[in-house]
């Protein structure tokens, strides 16, 4: 679980890249701060929310297991599976921005032209 996190951390600096290489270059700093503040917006403020609303879901629909003392690392389990699941949704949203990055523009013509 480490390793997946450490290298979407590691990549940050690549997605920037590939966000702001798909617009033009008016839009440069546009898309280098929407970037930075979707990701700061997602990371740092919905990372411990999502775990959380979703282990207070599932506690507060099964109000019989609170007694249950494996209960706990069980809501900790799910609380991971969401987790995980926003891994995979910033997986999907890394390779739409790479396939966008991929696609000639406009203003990529000039140096498409010069290779």
């Amino acid at each position: 679980i480490f390793v997946i996190f450490a290298g979407f951390n590691g990549a940050i600096a690549g997605l920037v890249g590939i966000n702001v290489a798909s617009v033009s270059t008016s839009l440069r700093s546009l898309g280098s701060g929407c970037t930075v503040s979707v990701q700061n917006l997602l990371g740092y403020a919905m990372g411990p929310l999502l775990p959380g609303v979703v282990m207070d879901l599932i506690k507060n629909r099964f109000p019989e297991e609170a007694d249950n003392p494996e209960w706990s690392a069980e809501l900790l389990c799910f609380g991971l599976v969401a987790v995980l699941l926003g891994t995979l949704a910033a997986f999907g949203s890394s390779y739409s921005a790479l396939r966008a990055a991929r696609q000639p523009t406009d203003h990529m013509q000039p140096l498409l032209e010069t290779v």
